[in-house]
């Protein structure tokens, strides 16, 4: 998309009286409101200064439309009508400003109120030269002799370039002259640099002492858009330079006649997103302050670390140096000067306060430079006081300890008592002043690295092996804090540190009150949780069941919901619809165009029109009438696994999300477990695939929730660095899931050779460079490919309660990519799945982007009738759909799989389906919808979902409620300072089967041993582990075991400790009538009173009297 610029200025005379009479506003206050009502018409964005002087903008558009209209109109406008305004315009391919402001200042160009507008009002202002007359005057002075038989340089210029010398004078500041300015190709005539960081400079520091020396010479002058030189020229004609003259329209006027042909080189500065305005074949004429190689480089961050002025630093100093510059006027403070003072020891803090002494005594009595350095030295003392306080904390806690063992020795009570106090008084308050900040080493999100390396040497951390340390490939840091980090450490360490972190909070929630004075709540703020906690009492679950089916499935009332989203900085000066059509794809933009115009879709609580330009701190809110796809139902109370203080483990059913994302919101686990047993504000410590099942770990505050979170993050690496401060126990998660897969699996070396041969094309095409292996190394991964183990290296989580031996652990490691953000389909990166092949670039670049990842899968059982597989996964990383993909790779794709299955990608099946966004497109085309007040009325009957249909409103993979056969199915969990937790989940259903199968083998053996009565059946029932442990264990059984029987007319029940758990096994008359209703009754008992609260432990009996009484009840039921 092109932006139209628009630069402009006129000095004219602005009222700024008030009529006394009526009391209405002034002509500058007219003018303002005018400004700003023009602005969010046309669509502009941009800068405007107005003051009693005149007017100076910078604006854009999207298009020349909307500036070309403004010009139009501001020349209609009082006190604008009959001026002569010179109107330049520019293009940029990007936003050149984020928002609009409109300002009265008492100047429209500061100068501090140096050179009054009087001056031009009487005439003083120099002649106006355009940009050829400019150009032929430089050329007279500034060109070489011609060559003999050319013709002669004319008469006038001869004579011109004899009577005066010429003096060019830059009236911008030092880094607009150093990007470019007026001079020779070979250097030997320039304009002359004013040295002075802002235009209010000009006169005092600059033109005042050297205005003397150009009365009797020619001044030519120049700035950017011509506005500084008003001023100027008419301050030296007023101090007696008589030749003064101007560059008309300024460098921008110039560059559109000469480019770079002409006499300017380098790059035009300029005040907006471009930074620099650069004509085609421009030479580059500035230099780095540092090593003075040739850049034109400049960015918020390259400032002076003394005045803040921006400085040219090329990007290798910008990295070297870590955001540490100075600018000419302050180089001389090197090495002495330092705004970072965190790296320093001491020592080292002492001899900077002595060069800084050393500069104040060498600068000028009563200069703002002797001013600036006496602050950095109180600085830099402070910080050496505070730091010292800090570090004499853990010496205090020390002495306090000695001093209580002092204290006891003490001769009375009275006196030890005392002792002990005034110490314990005086180590709290050391310990209120220290300031302990980044005691451990920050890390990486994405691999569990830390670093980045710059940041921890800055930090002055110690690392021996640099392969362990990010090195920012991955993405896992925020580029604002991999950046440039240093200030956040500096502020951090301020010791007013806290309380200024809680204002500016309080400040960005008063600056995001809306505009109508309604306090709305932030999201995820106070406020916010507080009116979740309500919408929590306006759930209505309904119980259905699934006719084709047979699945009872949770059904949740439709209801109205608004979402609250404040505006992001890409959205800054963009469209309301053109955000919504390119940022959300839930509807079409026809769908959102008319929640627009009906005033469901609002800014600042305010109904606004499609083209209204967002702005910095806008709030958008969207009424929706909000329907959600119905969930597998499962009562809150059977989900729970186990609960403490700090956890709740949940065994999540498939097809229901975690927490509210998308499409669903109170159809989500946290919602359910809020709604239906109160437990309000979990924190999920990690996310299953909606379609996945199985155990999630919720946490009732956020301590332990950051604990497991970085617990997971770091299970991979080690801790490279030696800190004495880091806790010694860091933390370990083992999980392992269960995966139902179609195919034979391999379980030795020999059966892997075939899956090798079959990616050997693209194993040898991302063959990683050695850094790039010795980095997937360090995070504990391999190369890509398929490795096998006979017997794994201990990592495995051991599961004793699945069929199978198999030891043989077969590992794969493959970057995962997103395919496509829209439908959340991933794929395995490979140069083959690249668009064009043949391009080795775009093949390799769809392999740098992917992220490594590694999972490991053991072969538990195999099913020769349906040709599946029962495996043990364990995904060693977390990318999304990892173990689903990786099976894919290896053509094992997982059962029931709709993404990456034998039955094909359900996103391209609804391709060839019709597109549902037409049928809403042409509904909203032939539907009458007239605008109304009442915004629900509006959203129901804008509602896709009560209109067209849930299955127009919702794809077919959001709707799928039946179950991956992939199950989480255990977690074993050390956390630092805590006692180890595991916790499993019973079997799922796909995996009974196998279950069941290796029990009737056994059951047979056992009955070859003539164990049970001659006409007695075995009958197992299901337990918290599994059928397989139970049929394995039956045997006589000693009468010390602690075998409880109960005994009905035709059954005997016993229910016995093993080193597995609690089992239970019935004989019984093969006619015994009821004695499924009867397993299954014992069953619920079982998980009722003992999975949830385990009253067992290893080599007891088992006693629980709720249990024995509820069991002995169901027995005598049964009789």
């Amino acid at each position: 998309m092109t932006y139209t610029i628009l630069l402009f200025y006129k000095y004219v005379d602005i009222s700024k009286a008030k009529d006394r009479k009526d009391g209405t506003a002034s002509q500058l206050d007219e003018v303002q409101e005018w400004l700003r009502t023009a602005a969010e018409r046309l669509g502009l964005s941009g800068r405007v200064i107005i003051a009693t002087e005149g007017i100076n903008g910078n604006l854009a558009s999207e298009g020349p439309e909307g500036v070309e209209t403004f010009c139009k109109e501001l020349l209609e406008l009082e006190p604008f009508k009959g001026q002569d305004i010179d109107f330049k315009l520019d293009t940029s391919e990007k936003q050149p400003f984020p928002d609009m402001v409109v300002k009265i200042k008492g100047e429209i160009c500061s100068t501090g109120h140096a050179i009054p507008k009087q001056l031009i009002d009487a005439g003083k202002g120099g002649k106006h030269l355009t940009p050829k007359e400019f150009h032929e005057t430089l050329k007279a002075y500034w060109a070489e002799p011609e060559a003999e038989g050319d013709e002669a340089q004319s008469d006038e210029a001869q004579k011109q370039s004899k009577e005066k010398e010429l003096v060019v004078l830059d009236v911008r500041n030092d880094c607009e002259f150093k990007t470019g300015r007026f001079m020779t190709p070979d250097g030997a005539h320039q304009a002359l640099n004013p040295s002075t960081h802002t235009y209010a400079q000009w006169v005092p520091e600059y033109a005042s002492k050297n205005v003397d020396s150009w009365k009797d010479k020619k001044v030519l002058m120049y700035c950017t858009g011509g506005i500084r030189c008003e001023k100027a020229s008419a301050y030296l004609r007023n101090k007696g330079c008589e030749d003064v003259s101007q560059l008309s329209g300024g460098i921008h006027r110039y560059l559109e006649e000469f480019g770079a042909d002409g006499f300017f080189k380098g790059s035009n500065f300029v005040f907006d997103s471009r930074a620099l305005q650069k004509p085609e074949g421009a030479t580059v004429v500035g230099a780095c302050f540092n090593c003075k190689a040739p850049t034109e480089a400049i960015s918020k961050d390259r400032v002076c670390a003394v005045c803040r002025c921006t400085i040219l630093a090329c990007d290798d100093c910008r990295a070297k140096l870590l955001g540490v510059y100075y600018c000419d006027r302050h180089l001389f403070l090197r090495n002495a000067y330092e705004p970072f003072l965190d790296k320093f020891s001491d020592a080292e803090i002492d001899q900077l306060m002595v060069k800084l002494q050393e500069c104040w005594d060498a600068s000028p009595v009563s200069s703002n430079i002797r001013r600036s350095i006496k602050k950095q030295i109180s600085r830099t003392q402070a910080f050496k006081e505070a730091r010292q306080v800090a570090s004499a904390a853990g010496a205090v806690a020390t002495a306090a300890a000695a001093a209580s063992t002092a204290a006891a020795d003490a001769k009375t009570e009275e006196e030890a008592s005392t002792k002990a106090a005034a110490v314990a008084d005086k180590a709290v308050k050391r310990k209120a002043k220290q300031r302990v900040k980044w005691n451990t080493n920050p890390r990486c999100r994405s691999c569990g690295l830390i670093g980045p390396t710059d940041l921890l040497e800055f930090m002055g951390r110690k690392f021996s092996d640099p392969v362990l340390v990010c090195n920012g490939r991955c993405t896992g840091f925020a580029s604002d804090t991999y950046e440039n980090p240093y200030r956040s450490l500096e502020f951090m360490n301020l010791p007013d540190f806290e309380e200024r972190v809680r204002e500016a909070s309080r400040s960005k929630k008063r600056a995001r009150s809306s505009s109508d004075g309604t306090d709305e709540p932030l999201v995820g703020s106070k406020r916010h949780r507080i009116e979740t906690q309500a919408e929590y009492a306006e759930v209505e679950y309904e119980k259905r069941v699934d006719p084709d089916s047979g699945l009872a499935l949770r059904h949740v009332k439709p209801y109205f919901y608004e979402y609250h989203t404040f505006v992001k900085a890409r959205w800054i000066g963009r469209e309301l619809l053109d955000v919504y059509a390119n940022e959300f794809s839930t509807h079409p933009v026809a769908y959102y165009k008319k929640a627009i115009e009906l005033g469901l879709i609002r800014v600042n609580g305010k109904k606004v029109s499609p083209s209204q330009k967002l702005a910095d701190k806008d709030r958008i809110d969207n009424l929706m009438h909000r329907h959600e796809p119905d969930v597998r139902y499962c009562a809150a109370e059977d989900m729970i696994v186990r609960e403490d203080e700090d956890f709740v483990f949940v065994n999540k059913p498939a097809s229901v999300s975690v927490h509210p994302c998308g499409s669903f919101r109170r159809n989500s686990l946290t919602f359910i477990l809020a709604v239906e047993k109160k437990l309000t504000n979990l924190a999920p410590a990690h996310r299953l695939d909606r379609l996945t099942s199985g155990l999630v770990i919720m946490c009732k505050n956020s301590e332990t929730a950051a604990q497991v979170t970085d617990a997971m993050m770091r299970r991979l690496t080690p801790e490279p660095l030696a800190d004495p401060k880091a806790d010694k126990s860091a933390g370990k998660i083992q999980k392992a899931y269960l995966a139902r897969v179609t195919g034979k699996f391999p379980a030795d070396e020999a059966s892997l050779a075939a899956y090798r041969e079959k990616l050997a094309g693209d194993l040898e095409a991302m063959k990683p460079e050695a850094d790039r292996s010795e980095y997937l190394s360090a995070v504990g991964l391999k190369p890509p490919g398929v490795y096998f183990a006979a017997a794994d290296d201990g990592t495995m989580l051991e599961l004793n309660n699945v069929p199978g031996d198999n030891k043989a652990a077969v590992s794969v490691s493959w970057p995962l990519r997103c395919a496509d953000a829209g439908s959340g389909i991933w794929e395995c990166a490979k140069p083959s799945n690249a668009m064009d092949t043949s391009d080795q670039g775009v093949a390799k670049a769809a392999v740098d982007d992917a992220k490594p990842s590694m999972s490991r899968f053991r072969l538990l059982a195999y099913d020769e009738k349906s040709d599946t597989s029962l495996l043990q996964a364990e995904p060693l990383t977390g990318r999304t759909h990892q173990l689903r993909l990786h099976l894919s790779l290896l053509g094992h794709s997982i059962c029931n799989d709709p993404n990456y299955g034998t039955q094909g990608n359900l996103t391209h099946v609804r391709a060839e389906q019709a597109d549902p966004d037409a049928k809403v497109v042409e509904a909203l085309e032939e539907s009458k919808l007239a605008e109304t007040e009442d915004r629900e009325a509006a959203a129901r009957a804008l509602c896709v979902a009560c209109t067209q249909g849930m299955d127009v409103a919702f794809k077919p993979i959001q709707t799928q409620v039946e179950s991956l056969d992939l199950h989480a199915y255990s977690y074993k969990i050390r956390l630092p300072k805590r006692d180890p937790i595991a916790c499993t989940t019973p079997l799922p259903d796909f995996a009974k089967a196998f279950v069941s199968n290796a029990s009737a083998q056994l059951n047979s053996v056992q009955r070859s041993a003539d164990l049970l009565g001659g006409n007695d059946t075995l009958r197992l029932a299901s337990t918290f582990h599994s059928l397989y442990a139970i049929a394995a264990q039956i045997s006589p059984v000693p009468g010390s075991s602690g075998i409880e029987v109960m005994q009905a007319d035709t059954f005997c029940l016993h229910c016995f400790q093993t080193l597995t758990g609690i089992k239970f096994f019935v004989t019984a008359d093969p006619g015994a009538r009821d004695l499924d209703k009867f397993l299954r009754g014992v069953y619920e008992l079982y998980a009722d009173f003992v999975l949830k609260n385990p009253f067992y432990e290893l080599d007891q009996v088992i006693k629980c009297d709720l249990f024995d009484i509820h069991l002995d009840a169901l027995v005598k039921q049964t009789k």
